[in-house]
């Protein structure tokens, strides 16, 4: 079973939720995401305060890695050591598949998507979208 995680882009940073950081955030039932925050720690006299975030984008791991061992996530741009590159997406049914970013010189290399292991991460569709052009 693969793990459950995400990362989130903000419009400027890539956030890799974790434990302890000041700000927190979490995909709630509903679908959109919600921000913990601990700016009022015990010692000012309150607690965690919560609040939603709309602009916010979810890229949720695929439970693949590339050659390095680095983990895929939905839109990640990948390239194969032929210089192919593509991006790795997901259908609403949480099926993940590439998408060829040019006509590749031998798509066979992802007919099998662990096949992409062969491949390294090269950026993402967000921070480098000048890689999809």
């Amino acid at each position: 079973m693969r793990q459950i995680k995400f990362r989130i882009w903000d419009g400027h940073n890539v956030i890799l939720p974790r434990d302890g950081a000041y700000y927190q955030h979490y995909v709630s039932l509903c679908g959109g995401i919600v921000q913990k925050s601990s700016e009022g720690m015990d010692c000012f006299g309150g607690g965690d305060r919560w609040s939603r975030v709309d602009k916010l984008e979810i890229m949720q791991f695929t439970g693949l890695k590339d050659n390095n061992g680095v983990d895929y996530y939905v839109g990640d741009i990948g390239e194969f050591p032929n210089c192919d590159r593509f991006i790795v997406a997901m259908e609403e049914w949480l099926e993940v598949y590439i998408d060829w970013i040019d006509e590749p010189e031998c798509e066979d290399q992802a007919k099998y998507l662990p096949k992409i292991n062969n491949a390294k991460i090269i950026g993402n569709i967000h921070q480098n979208p000048e890689l999809i052009k």
